[in-house]
């Protein structure tokens, strides 16, 4: 069984239900963008401290692993408490903007996160109590997913938010990691100093081009010696190839759910590989691919 991955193989012997719940957990999928974007992040988060920190915009198409590489850094840069003192240090804070949101919701959505009770009749000391607990937690990175909705108001909405971003990331002196579609990256480059900060890190679709194509059958190698399935499905052949990006969109989140959903059938049906004629009865099956399995990518 070489076509799989030391873990994926050793569960050749386990029952079909335990591989099913395997692959239903998903994985994050080790591609060269994804570690170059981490690796980029990581950067910001371990640079020396300054008046001016340099934050990122991690930007792509929707469901193209955005938000599945955020979750990755905040879980690895996550809270951690002393039992004796009870004293909680966290170096990463995670939210995500809602549609619409103003100044006054983004605050509360950082005191949320961070356990803190707030008075909600008094917003003026939001941004205070805000500053405080940052300042106090050891806070090395502010992530700010669906940064596009934060630009979506009228000017003067927009202009109140340009600037509480600016004043968070120099008040607390940590670099704002901001995540969402294209559109955020053309929402503030109208903003010389708020471009200047968020340096861009791009998550682009996946092509089958001269110059994308090879990166793109790699990719799907990954993911075939992840899939804990008994024969080869040959995932990186041309065929395989051309079907699954245009069933998918070169989208690694729609690349993932269709995978996934077709493994899972191929265990049940005792095909034990993906074939073109098992990928046309997943995406032809509305019951089995409209409502997938939770994909490990968005």
């Amino acid at each position: 069984m070489n076509h799989l991955d030391p873990d994926s193989q050793r569960l050749l012997e386990a029952n079909d239900q335990t591989r099913i719940d395997f692959i239903r957990k998903g994985t994050l999928i080790n591609y060269p963008k994804a570690n170059q974007a981490i690796q980029r992040i990581e950067s910001l988060i371990h640079q020396p401290d300054s008046h001016r920190m340099v934050g990122g915009l991690l930007h792509g198409p929707s469901n193209n692993g955005k938000t599945t590489l955020l979750l990755y850094i905040q879980r690895k840069y996550g809270r951690a408490c002393n039992l004796e003192t009870g004293e909680c240090r966290q170096a990463v804070l995670y939210v995500c903007a809602p549609i619409n949101c103003d100044d006054k919701t983004l605050l509360i959505l950082i005191l949320e996160a961070l356990g803190s009770p707030y008075r909600i009749d008094k917003p003026r000391l939001l941004l205070i109590q805000v500053t405080h607990i940052l300042r106090h937690i050891g806070l090395r990175m502010l992530i700010i997913d669906e940064f596009q909705q934060l630009l979506n108001g009228t000017t003067r909405q927009q202009l109140i938010m340009r600037d509480l971003i600016k004043t968070l990331s120099n008040e607390v002196r940590v670099p704002i990691l901001a995540a969402g579609l294209n559109s955020a990256r053309t929402a503030i480059q109208s903003d010389e100093q708020l471009f200047n900060r968020l340096k861009p890190i791009d998550l682009p679709r996946w092509t089958t081009s001269a110059e994308g194509i090879e990166a793109y059958r790699s990719l799907l190698k990954t993911f075939e010696r992840w899939l804990p399935l008994q024969h080869v499905s040959n995932l990186s052949e041309r065929a395989m190839v051309e079907k699954i990006h245009k069933q998918t969109r070169g989208l690694i989140g729609e690349i993932a759910e269709l995978l996934i959903v077709a493994a899972i059938y191929a265990i049940e049906s005792k095909v034990e590989k993906i074939t073109p004629a098992l990928l046309n009865e997943v995406v032809s099956n509305p019951a089995m691919y409209t409502t997938p399995p939770q994909s490990a990518y968005k």
